[in-house]
């Protein structure tokens, strides 16, 4: 989005029309940036959703891992790291973040998932996701609707799965909380 943005900002609203008649799904991935722009700390790191459920081996590996990676930054860039690096990746999302509104708003086939990688934890990654979705200004239901439905409608089941009605196939998830409310009732799992 930021590419297209860029290209030809006078037009983007004509490019997010395009993607929306032509069915052009949109994943933006957001944790995986988030985490390898190093604006974490490690502390909030081990906090992130489901990582009481991954192996102290599986911790320490992308620990590891983690750290050379911000080791290799820092040298390449110095004593440019905070200026060409952290505050860059800060600016670049908040840039994205009005455009990606823009795009749901528009009605552009958005797909909610946070990527593999470290720190994102198979399941437990989503609510993850959604936290940044929710920063990028999208309402609960967006999310929402980004997890579920548009993921029928990407498959092309949305006659067969993807939100609940009579006929429909589900695999539901029962919380304690509203997720419309508060997206961070989605990790109130009964």
């Amino acid at each position: 989005l930021l590419a297209a943005y860029q290209k030809d900002s006078l037009n983007f609203k004509k490019t997010l029309e395009a993607m929306k008649t032509k069915g052009v799904a949109f994943c933006p991935t957001l944790s995986f940036y988030h985490v390898f722009a190093f604006g974490f700390s490690e502390k909030e790191l081990m906090e992130r959703n489901g990582m009481d459920q991954v192996s102290f081996a599986v911790k320490n590996a992308w620990i590891k891992e983690y750290k050379e990676a911000l080791a290799s930054t820092k040298e390449q860039l110095k004593a440019d790291f905070e200026s060409k690096y952290v505050n860059a990746y800060k600016q670049q999302f908040l840039k994205f973040n009005k455009l990606f509104k823009q795009a749901v708003n528009a009605g552009v086939l958005v797909l909610l998932s946070p990527d593999d990688g470290i720190y994102n934890v198979p399941g437990f990654g989503m609510y993850e996701e959604m936290k940044l979705y929710k920063n990028a200004g999208l309402s609960n239901y967006q999310i929402l609707k980004c997890a579920t439905l548009n993921a029928a409608i990407y498959f092309k089941q949305q006659k067969q799965w993807g939100s609940v009605e009579v006929g429909k196939k589900a695999n539901l998830l029962l919380l304690n909380a509203n997720p419309l409310e508060s997206i961070e009732n989605i990790k109130q799992v009964e």
